[in-house]
């Protein structure tokens, strides 16, 4: 309360008591009081005002200031006497109030308030300080920059099909939509790191770049892979011009599927330039994402080149594999018969090679053969074809021939008369070899034809024990039929001809369809085909993996898109479950958006215990993310209890060939009761397979048997029909037909 203020009460107050009948002393005494009473106010009042926080002016009809609380005056660093009837717009700052505080202009939103003391008008403004207010503004203004540039670096990558458009691009959005000065990005080889694209205004900069690599000590490498970016504020020489830079690492992703490159690498370096202004945290978080996200782009680039490899190339040997040297064969024979040439193909096989690996370990036989690859590789000509051609055959198709004398003599001499000695932990280990010779056009004029030639002499060449045999036309053609099937199924994957299947799976606790299994079906020109007759060839093929992750996929949408809400099982095999599977099964999640919680995969025994780590290792980081699993053809392996127990398994599946003969086999009873107690004091859920009878039905409802697979219910069925199956399900139905006591 200033003192104006108080002179206009005291002078009001001595008016109302001259206006009474009270004498000059009682007067006086009166006016004492009253002065002290406000003089006690204004110091209350004064003391109210200064422990405000927000500051507080009052200004006269004049807007001349009356009265400032300490707030306010320690924001302006001015005393009251300094700012007392100042007019209050001296301190406006282009239309706002703004106070210096370490040479910073502070924003203030400003409230009035009018009041009037005898007949005067004053304005009270109160002064808040919304600094923090405009500072989330614009952080939230630059967060939303951030993750525009963040969107459109991951659209990048979604449609990145070179490596170095990729670079070029990611640069340019960092700075036109970041706002950044500068960017390029360069690819580390050994210590020295060499700018593959750029983007900004400085010409010269530009030139700089392009004309030079930027050597680095050890040291540098490993501070950045540890700090995970290194941030410089004093540059020198050429890229002083900026001020201030930040280098963040691009790693090749851990997870890569590549087999040929390491995975922990620095593959790049990603550096960006401010000039004038700072990196702020937000903005470090961004650039290390980008980064992170090119380095995941890059691995997507060099995944689709090594799908391709590995869809064509052996990787332990480098050679061509069966179906590279199938397609590759019949344009080479085309060509030979166009043009009246004659060649060989010759098929090897390596005797008895699975003892190499059960005595001495898969190291040894993966030895083994890449050095007979070696061997074979010295022989072949640039027109010759040379493939691994099975787990143990390799296969080579010799073009230009003069005679047959002329194929035994550089087989024989290549293989060492066909009785190889290799030493293998200090130890001499002889391997034997066979070989069958067919000839072009003579045994065979296709390519059908001409290897089931190739491989009836090769049987006949085992049969010997070890060395050479050619072709004759009494030999038997049952090779025919295999070769004819392999080229029908790599034709089958090219134009779709798989599906799936779907067989309900009951639930005898809530008498419901609990889940169902997916089952994979060959629809050929000639109908559908038993999976028991083509899945041997797809894994001599090597395709049984792509023809899996297609399976996962046909399943995956038909859980998405037909809103399953029943768990699918699906069968996987021991050439799926590689190191990578975890990251491919990801993939095609990411891809249908589907619900996890609605996938098992079905596992064998004998895939368990095949490569246990690495099946381990899969199954745990997929349950991680909702992925269950369980055990199919349960008791016919050599699964340990410890794994069951410890391993997140939620059910087992009772083979079928134990269920095939109960309840009148006593043995199948025997090891069916235990199977389902076992699994129960394990935690495990139970599931029969191949139920066919109303009586395997009512003795494994007695042994609390929890689902039931089988005829009994269903046969394996289209999509189509299984969600119409799906809709329409009544146990009671199947019960009452079957004249099944439900007790």
């Amino acid at each position: 309360m200033n003192n104006e203020i108080i002179e206009l009460l005291k002078d009001k107050f001595i008016s109302t008591l001259q206006n009474t009948s009270l004498d000059k002393e009682e007067r006086d005494k009166i006016l004492s009081s009253f002065l002290s009473i406000i003089k006690k106010l204004s110091t209350n009042f004064k003391e109210a005002l200064n422990s405000i926080y927000d500051g507080i002016v009052v200004v006269d009809e004049n807007n001349l200031i009356k009265e400032a609380n300490e707030v306010f005056l320690k924001w302006i660093n001015k005393t009251k006497e300094e700012i007392l009837n100042k007019n209050f717009n001296l301190f406006l700052t282009k239309g706002r109030f703004f106070y210096i505080k370490n040479n910073e202009l502070i924003p203030i939103s400003i409230k009035k308030q009018e009041f009037e003391v005898e007949g005067k008008k004053f304005k009270r403004y109160i002064l808040l300080n919304i600094r923090e207010r405009v500072l989330f503004e614009e952080k939230l203004k630059n967060i939303l920059r951030l993750y525009k540039v963040l969107s459109h670096i991951n659209e990048l990558l979604v449609r990145a099909v070179d490596r170095v458009k990729v670079f070029k691009d990611a640069c340019k959005i960092i700075v036109e939509d970041g706002g950044f000065d500068f960017a390029w990005i360069g690819e580390v080889e050994k210590d020295v790191i060499k700018p593959i694209a750029y983007y900004g205004k400085h010409e010269d900069f530009k030139t700089f770049l392009k004309n030079n690599q930027f050597k680095k000590e050890p040291a540098f490498f490993e501070k950045i892979k540890e700090a995970n970016y290194i941030l410089e504020n004093e540059l020198e020489n050429e890229e002083s011009y900026f001020q201030h830079k930040i280098t963040i690492p691009i790693f090749k992703e851990k997870n890569s599927i590549s087999a040929i490159t390491s995975h922990d690498e620095i593959v790049a370096v990603l550096c960006v330039y401010y000039k004038g202004k700072i990196f702020e945290e937000e903005e470090i978080e961004l650039l290390k994402q980008i980064a992170h996200d090119i380095g995941f782009g890059i691995v997507a680039l060099n995944r689709k080149e090594d799908i391709n490899y590995f869809t064509y190339y052996d990787v332990l040997t480098k050679l061509p594999n069966r179906r590279y040297f199938f397609e590759d064969l019949e344009k080479i024979l085309e060509m030979h018969q166009s043009k009246n040439k004659t060649g060989a193909l010759v098929l090897i096989d390596i005797n008895h090679f699975n003892i190499i690996n059960s005595t001495i370990g898969f190291w040894a036989g993966d030895y083994v053969l890449v050095e007979i690859s070696k061997k074979l590789k010295n022989i072949i000509s640039p027109k010759d074809l040379i493939a691994r051609t099975g787990s143990d055959e390799f296969g080579i198709f010799f073009s230009n021939i003069s005679s047959k004398e002329e194929v035994i003599y550089k087989i024989s001499n290549a293989l060492d008369m066909f009785e190889i000695v290799f030493f293998i932990e200090d130890k001499k280990f002889i391997v034997t070899l066979s070989a069958g010779i067919a000839f072009f056009p003579y045994d065979g004029n296709n390519k059908e034809t001409l290897f089931s030639a190739a491989e009836s002499a090769l049987t006949a060449a085992k049969k010997k024990g070890k060395g050479i045999v050619l072709y004759e036309s009494s030999m038997k053609k049952s090779s025919y039929e295999r070769i004819k099937t392999e080229s029908a199924l790599v034709d089958a994957i090219k134009h779709d001809e798989f599906e799936v299947f779907y067989q309900p799976i009951i639930d005898l606790n809530t008498k419901k369809v609990g889940m169902c299994e997916a089952l994979l079906r060959w629809k050929s020109k000639n109908g559908y085909v038993s999976p028991v007759k083509f899945i041997p060839y797809l894994e001599s093929l090597g395709l049984i993996k792509e023809v899996g992750m297609i399976v996962m996929d046909k399943v995956f949408s038909f859980i998405k898109h037909q809103n399953i809400k029943i768990p699918v099982s699906i069968n996987v095999s021991a050439k799926q479950i590689t190191k990578n599977f975890y990251n491919e099964v990801i993939t095609l999640i990411d891809k249908h958006q589907v619900d996890t919680s609605y996938i098992i995969f079905e596992v064998t025994e004998s895939v368990l215990m095949e490569n246990m780590d690495i099946v381990v290792e899969n199954i745990k980081k997929l349950n991680e993310i909702g992925i269950k699993f369980e055990i199919d053809d349960f008791g016919t392996g050599y699964s340990s209890l410890a794994y069951l127990k410890k391993l997140p398994i939620i059910s087992l599946k009772i083979d079928r060939t134990f269920i095939k003969e109960t309840p009148y086999n006593e043995e199948d009873v025997s090891i069916t009761k235990a199977i389902i107690s076992m699994a129960h004091s394990l935690g495990k859920k139970v599931i029969a397979e191949g139920v066919e009878k109303i009586e395997q039905l009512q003795f494994l409802r007695e042994q609390k048997c929890d689902y039931i697979q089988g005829f009994i219910f269903a046969k394996p069925m289209p999509q189509d029909d299984f969600l119409e199956y799906l809709n329409n399900f009544n146990y009671e139905k199947v019960i009452n037909e079957n004249n099944i006591s439900d007790n």
